[in-house]
């Protein structure tokens, strides 16, 4: 499992979007195997998403994150807890030892992703019922 967090000096940095630097913990049994750092080159949309798509990202905990950036994340089957701070070190601890956190932003079961997860689109499976409710 790998958990990325918006970092700066070990802290996580309050804007996710913001962030110019990105610690990845790996994590196997709920134990440390590596840490390292991502830094995304261009624009954050058009960076980060790529950017975890290649490191193999499964969770990522934040602080604060935008909707657009949820649904791009939600895309790609990454798992998003936010409204986490403080220390990086001491979340992924906590997360990894089960803890409650911050909130988890999961897509709801109703909800299906497009292959155009790059612009956030999506569909629900229910059907509409047209005319009366």
């Amino acid at each position: 499992m790998r958990i990325a967090l918006p970092s700066d000096n070990k802290v996580i940095f309050s804007k996710f979007e913001q962030a110019e630097e990105f610690t990845v913990y790996e994590a196997e049994d709920e134990r440390i195997k590596d840490i390292w750092c991502i830094y995304p080159i261009g624009g954050f949309y058009d960076s980060v998403p790529k950017a975890f798509i290649e490191a193999h990202i499964n969770v990522v905990l934040c602080d604060e994150m935008s909707l657009d950036t949820r649904l791009k994340l939600r895309g790609q089957n990454i798992e998003m807890i936010t409204s986490v701070k403080g220390s990086t070190d001491s979340a992924v601890i906590s997360y990894l030892s089960g803890e409650n956190i911050g909130i988890s932003d999961t897509p709801p079961e109703q909800v299906t992703f497009t292959d155009r997860s790059d612009i956030g689109v999506y569909r629900s499976r229910r059907k509409l019922r047209l005319g009366r409710f």
